[in-house]
């Protein structure tokens, strides 16, 4: 990935994409978590039933993961553009 610095200043477009890749990967661990749950709860119980009311989960779930990480990051994205106008957002580099 590539953070695009310009006379000092980060580009949005830099960190929609960090916001993104980041909510991203949050929301699949987030979203394995709760699948591994249920499925281990469904197999110590023995009721099929709770397997059988994950299956749309289990097949909507690309689709809900992207949808929400690009909605959460676009509202970071409106914070720090607002904030922005108050307080310049600068790169220092220290080496």
């Amino acid at each position: 990935m590539q953070i695009n610095v310009s006379d000092g200043n980060i580009r949005l477009s830099s960190i929609y994409k960090l916001f993104f890749v980041g909510a991203l990967i949050s929301s699949i661990v987030l979203f394995l978590t709760f699948l591994l749950v249920g499925v281990v709860a469904s197999l110590i119980t023995g009721e099929w039933v709770v397997l059988i009311q994950l299956l749309p989960m289990i097949i909507l779930w690309p689709g809900v993961l992207l949808l929400g990480a690009a909605i959460g990051s676009l509202l970071n994205l409106l914070g720090i553009w607002l904030y922005r106008f108050f307080r310049p957002v600068v790169i220092v580099v220290q080496e």
